[in-house]
């Protein structure tokens, strides 16, 4: 039994360690209970799980600058048309918000490093 994430908006899955991206492996088993005390928990039989959840966040400082600038054209396509009433706006803006959602697609699956790095410096590993 373990305690709901308080930050947690949705609880999806438990990270299984030999499949992390969860599409290889069945799911592993839990669900959504109260506890003695009438506190939300997860239920599992596994050891350590690692949840993967949508958290809220409420600080704007951790959105991304790609994510702000998404969002800012998702609202102004919502407000174009009340304001302006030129449905030419509103459509510009769709089509700036779908472009800013592809950059920040395509900065998110940039991050980080995809394969494990060796930590030999280059004369140790061409020897090998």
């Amino acid at each position: 039994m373990y305690t709901y994430p308080a930050e947690a908006l949705k609880v999806w899955r438990i990270v299984h360690p030999l499949d992390p991206i969860g599409n290889k492996l069945p799911p592993l088993s839990w669900t959504v209970a109260r506890n003695n005390d009438d506190v939300k928990v997860l239920l599992t039989n596994e050891g350590e799980p690692q949840f993967e959840y949508t958290k809220r966040v409420e600080s704007s400082v951790e959105f991304d600058s790609n994510f702000v600038m998404a969002l800012s054209w998702r609202l102004a396509q919502h407000v174009a048309m009340p304001l302006t009433g030129d449905s030419g706006i509103a459509s510009d803006t769709y089509r700036k918000a779908q472009i800013e959602v592809g950059i920040a697609k395509d900065n998110d699956a940039n991050e980080g490093v995809g394969y494990e790095q060796s930590r030999d410096p280059d004369w140790i590993r061409i020897r090998g």
